[in-house]
C-alpha cells in the first residue's frame, strides 16, 4: 500500500508541475518535477525491494536485462532527452518523442512487464497495474488538457505522432 501511496503521490506532484508550468510558474514547477520523478523512483524501489523473483536465475537475468534496458529508456526519454532538445516553449518532436508522444509512459509500461516476468506474483502485478494506471491518467490530462494550452504546434503532432505505440514505418 505505501508503494501505490508514493507512486500517487508522485504523479500528482508531476500533475501539479505541469500545471504550475502552464501558469508560468517556474520554481514551483521545477520543486514539484523534482518531488515527483523522486517519489516514483522511490515507490519503484520499494516494489522492487519488497518482493522476492520466483523465476529461474536464467530467466531472471534475462528479464533483469529486459527490465534495465527499458529503465535506461525512461530515464533518457524523461529526465535526459528533455532538457537536453527542449527549448522556452517549444515541443520537443524528434528523439524518442517522434516515435510516440508518450515514450515514458512506453517504457514505463514494459519495464513493469518485465520485472512482472521475473516477479510473478499477483500483489506485485496488482502494484505495477495502479502505477502504471496513474501513469496513464497523467498522461491523459497532458495529452488532451494540458499540452495544447502549452504548446501551439501540439495539434499538428498528435496528427503526426502515435499516443503510444510506435509505427512501424513513418506516414
Amino acid at each position: 500500500m505505501i508503494v501505490i501511496l508514493v507512486g500517487g503521490f508522485g504523479f500528482a506532484s508531476l500533475f501539479l508541475s505541469d500545471l504550475c508550468q502552464l501558469r508560468r510558474r517556474r520554481l514551483p514547477s521545477l520543486v514539484l518535477s523534482g518531488s515527483g520523478y523522486g517519489s516514483v523512483g522511490a515507490a519503484f524501489f520499494l516494489q522492487v525491494i519488497s518482493f522476492r523473483p520466483t523465476v529461474p536465475v536464467g530467466l531472471l537475468v534475462l528479464g533483469a536485462a529486459a527490465a534495465g534496458l527499458f529503465l535506461l529508456l525512461l530515464v533518457y526519454s524523461v529526465l535526459i532527452e528533455i532538457p537536453l532538445k527542449a527549448k522556452a516553449g517549444r515541443l520537443i518532436t524528434g528523439g524518442t518523442y517522434g516515435l510516440s508522444r508518450h515514450p515514458g509512459l512506453l517504457w514505463f509500461i514494459l519495464l513493469h512487464l518485465a520485472l512482472n516476468a521475473s516477479y510473478r506474483d499477483w500483489n506485485f502485478l496488482l502494484i505495477s497495474a495502479v502505477m502504471i494506471l496513474l501513469d496513464l491518467l497523467l498522461v491523459l490530462a497532458q495529452d488532451i488538457y494540458l499540452f495544447p494550452r502549452m504548446f501551439k504546434e501540439y495539434a499538428e503532432y498528435k496528427r503526426r505522432v502515435p499516443f503510444l505505440i510506435p509505427r512501424l514505418r513513418r506516414s
